[in-house]
């Protein structure tokens, strides 16, 4: 048997893609069925695991993408306001972390939406990210660095909490020095985060040590921080990702998380602010300054980045994280997201942790399907592969075909969903079956099957 081969993809790839796009054949449910009609015309050796795989590729390869998207969180489309005070001008109305008094700057507070675009508010560009956190064991290490006290090493424990990482960046359009005055005090207000899909009574939860702040230079990372006050609560160490750039973490007091966000329904305002560090005499600059950045006036971007895990709905039906009483992708999701992390609402199989074992019970046990089916509706069909297909080398979630959890939509999922091609679960068998598309599906692989019986396992080389 043909042992199948990614590297004999390149050719192939080229000429389908050339052939399809000319003719038009990729558009509409009836276009599937052409382009599967063309594949498994077409004499290339191989089994039927092989031609749908030319297939599957051909699709997922023939798109570019741009950017990766954010993602799976609640934040994205929600429409939040800026307010701003010593980052080349002042907008809006902060509110002073420490005292909790407003501060009018005679204009309105600006709207902008978290989609991960960035958006020009007054010469400031301002973008936002949420990822999934499932939390690290034993937390992230950081250091105090001061030329007073030596060297004193941490570790977070926050961060062996799941939940998201949410991140905010403010850079000068111009590329300009970020603030107008280096001894006034910046303040940043946020107001309106709200998690779509939450309960309105539930707030979010925040950490103490789970802030950090970073500073950029032509949309670089700065590096080399070192703590130069040894009672100022500030600790250096590596972004929880991206591991080869290095932050200063905020040592919070309880009291100073509670400064910092005010909950509302569905999410939390926030309000950061240099006067937390010098009540009297402080800017971001200034802060850059105590953290020994070189150049200080060739900064031209902050970031502050935090871990939150997000209002938590309830609900009476197992495996339903999101509180709307159903077994959807976005269940099955947030279970992904969760795995090798603390919270107890996703160890479904009560070992203690939460693995990928947990993940199976989901999908075969409470929910009652198979690894593939997209749709959740019970049975793995040509519906199913369509979505895949559609998705394929983009990121995505279940519902994208991301059947394996890693992020990304790939020729694993694929694997899973060949699979448990054509099972149907108990419950969906009792229901009307899928016409024409499964059937004829079912009838081209049965004469493919026939034409090319395998002389050995699949996979293996006949012997």
């Amino acid at each position: 048997m043909v042992e199948f081969n990614r590297q004999e993809f390149l050719p192939w790839l080229d000429l389908q893609i050339g052939f399809f796009s000319r003719t038009g054949l990729f558009s509409g449910a009836a276009g599937n069925n052409r382009v599967l009609a063309c594949v498994f015309s077409s004499g290339v050796s191989g089994g039927v695991f092989t031609m749908l795989a030319r297939l599957l590729m051909g699709v997922g390869f023939g798109v570019l993408l741009s950017r990766l998207a954010l993602a799976q969180s609640g934040l994205v489309g929600d429409q939040y306001t800026v307010s701003f005070s010593n980052l080349r001008g002042s907008v809006g109305i902060t509110v002073d972390p420490e005292t909790q008094l407003p501060i009018d700057h005679q204009s309105d507070p600006v709207a902008v939406t978290f989609d991960g675009v960035a958006e020009n508010v007054s010469g400031i560009l301002i973008n936002e990210s949420a990822t999934p956190w499932s939390g690290v064991a034993g937390g992230i290490p950081a250091v105090q660095i001061s030329k007073i006290d030596g060297e004193t090493d941490f570790m977070l424990v926050d961060w062996e909490n799941s939940g998201e990482l949410v991140e905010f960046s403010f850079e000068t359009a111009d590329g300009k020095y970020l603030s107008d005055d280096d001894s006034g005090q910046s303040l940043i207000s946020l107001r309106g985060l709200e998690w779509s899909g939450t309960p309105a009574d539930v707030a979010p939860t925040f950490f103490n040590t789970g802030w950090f702040i970073y500073f950029s230079t032509d949309g670089q990372p700065v590096s080399g921080y070192e703590t130069l006050l040894p009672d100022i609560g500030l600790l250096v160490g590596k972004h929880p990702v991206r591991t080869d750039q290095e932050v200063f973490y905020i040592a919070y007091s309880s009291g100073q998380v509670a400064d910092v966000t005010e909950p509302i329904e569905h999410g939390t305002d926030l309000y950061f602010g240099t006067t937390q560090l010098d009540e009297t005499n402080g800017s971001w600059l200034l802060l850059a300054d105590v953290m020994n950045v070189n150049n200080v006036l060739s900064i031209d971007g902050l970031h502050i980045g935090f871990l939150v895990q997000p209002p938590v709905p309830t609900s009476s039906t197992p495996g339903d994280f999101d509180g709307d009483q159903l077994l959807t992708a976005a269940d099955i999701d947030l279970l992904t997201a969760g795995i090798e992390g603390t919270d107890k609402r996703f160890d479904l199989n009560g070992d203690g942790s939460v693995t990928a074992d947990d993940r199976r019970l989901w999908v075969e046990e409470i929910k009652g399907t198979f690894f593939g089916d997209a749709q959740l509706n019970g049975d793995v069909q040509f519906g199913d592969f369509v979505i895949l297909a559609q998705n394929f080398a983009k990121s995505g979630g279940w519902g994208q075909g991301d059947f394996d959890g890693s992020g990304q939509v790939q020729f694993e999922d694929f694997v899973l969903l060949a699979q448990n091609f054509g099972k149907v679960s108990a419950q969906a068998a009792s229901a009307v079956p899928e016409p024409t598309a499964g059937l004829w599906l079912y009838a081209l692989l049965g004469g493919l099957l026939w034409k090319r019986r395998p002389s050995g396992p699949v996979g293996g080389r006949s012997g």
